[in-house]
């Protein structure tokens, strides 16, 4: 696992912060094979992030983030 340092958990905290409201949000709307996508899909982003791979990372990250505004396309409209 990566050593982060305090500022790497003050940057996540405030990510998680900020987005609290939309995970809760979609949290609700999900079946139990979207669970799953999404489990696996946080997986990923975790075991690249393990190994220091942070381009695969990025990429996992990337398209878990298409899959989730493809599911709810206005929830980030202004």
């Amino acid at each position: 696992m990566p050593n982060l340092t305090a500022a790497g958990f003050t940057c996540l905290d405030e990510i998680l912060d900020t987005t609290q409201h939309y995970r809760h949000a979609c949290a609700y709307n999900f079946d139990a094979t979207r669970r799953e996508l999404i489990n696996f899909e946080h997986r990923l982003i975790l075991e690249a992030i393990k190994r220091g791979n942070s381009g695969a990372a990025e990429r996992f990250l990337a398209g878990y983030l298409r899959h989730t505004l493809s599911r709810y396309p206005g929830l980030f409209a202004e």
